[in-house]
């Protein structure tokens, strides 16, 4: 069964580009679904829609040249993620909103939309962002790189784009437009990650922030795992422009240097075995010189037959260089987090 439209023109035919969101008014992807609808054996009820609006979608419809494959396929998907957003009659998942689709839809064009939303199950930021108040969407583009802007005003419709440019002063809207010019080519996945950031400023949503953690917490976590002689250098040169951020970094740190005052000595025995046996030992044999409370808290909390055995293996293996010894004190480090994450 195919899926392809032909819209005979009376006129000179709408020019369709390769996809629906560039050129398209919504009732011209409103009119496609319809069509789409009727070719397919459904009998969509366009009483309600009122004397003006149907004649508007007949004059659309006749303007129509021929919807190649590939813009049914997006607009049916756009479509599909706006049936998302309801919650009347319109309740279920965008997998209900398919399974309602079976039989007036043909499988190729589910199967393309299943497709789709697998590689992005969010669905397409820049559907929201089209539906942005331009003035909202220029006062965010404002902050942003002009190349940022291009990007943003390449991806919505030349109505809405024209009066987010509005917004802009001249050499600003200039500085776009230059930037527009010279765009060919673009990663998908850049585009793709500037539309999630502004969807996000623009309707606040958290649901997929884009770090797991606060600023900070993330230094911390890096300065956790640096080599200490690194750590120090780096934190001593930050302390000299943010003394107050270095004051709160060191605050959220977890080194090896503080196993005796944080961890409850009933979990090391959890701990020396959640580690190899070879990053142990190096690790008590860095403490020796670097940390000799943290090796007699470790030792100390396992079973003396265990802690004498690995006394032994101590005293009979050849101390590696630093920079292994820093490892292995990392690799006790991260298995105290992974258990502090998995409690």
């Amino acid at each position: 069964m195919s899926t392809a439209l032909a819209f005979r023109p009376k006129e000179t035919p709408i020019a369709l580009m390769e996809h629906p969101r560039k050129g398209m008014t919504k009732l011209q992807k409103a009119t496609v679904i319809i069509r789409l609808l009727m070719n397919e054996g459904a009998s969509p009820d366009l009483r309600a829609l009122g004397d003006r609006a149907l004649k508007n979608v007949v004059d659309t419809m006749a303007t129509f040249g021929e919807v190649d494959k590939p813009t049914i396929n997006a607009i049916v998907l756009e479509f599909l993620e706006e049936l998302n957003k309801f919650g009347v009659s319109m309740r279920g998942t965008i997998e209900d909103a398919l399974t309602n689709l079976q039989g007036h839809v043909s499988e190729e064009v589910l199967a393309k939309i299943r497709a789709d939303l697998k590689k992005n199950p969010r669905g397409n930021p820049w559907n929201r962002v089209e539906t942005a108040a331009p003035e909202k969407l220029a006062s965010i583009l404002k902050n942003e790189n002009p190349r940022v802007a291009a990007i943003a005003l390449s991806k919505i419709s030349s109505d809405n784009a024209a009066e987010v440019l509005a917004d802009f002063d001249d050499d600003q809207a200039v500085a776009i437009l230059v930037s527009i010019s010279k765009i060919t080519e673009i990663s998908p996945k850049v585009i793709d990650s500037i539309g999630l950031s502004l969807e996000t400023a623009l309707f606040g949503d958290t649901t997929a922030p884009s770090f797991a953690s606060p600023p900070l917490k993330r230094v911390s976590a890096i300065m956790d795992v640096t080599e200490s002689d690194t750590r120090e250098r780096l934190l001593s040169k930050f302390a000299e422009s943010q003394p107050a951020e270095v004051q709160e970094v060191r605050k959220n740190m977890f080194t090896f240097a503080d196993i005796p005052t944080r961890v409850n000595p009933r979990d090391i025995p959890t701990i020396t075995r959640a580690v190899e046996n070879a990053d142990l030992i190096s690790a008590l044999q860095a403490a020796e010189d670097l940390s000799p409370e943290v090796g007699t808290f470790i030792l100390s909390n396992i079973p003396s037959r265990a802690a004498d055995q690995l006394r032994e293996t101590m005293a009979e293996t050849e101390k590696p260089v630093k920079k292994a010894l820093e490892t292995a004190m990392n690799a006790i480090v991260r298995a105290i987090k992974q258990m502090e994450s998995e409690a």
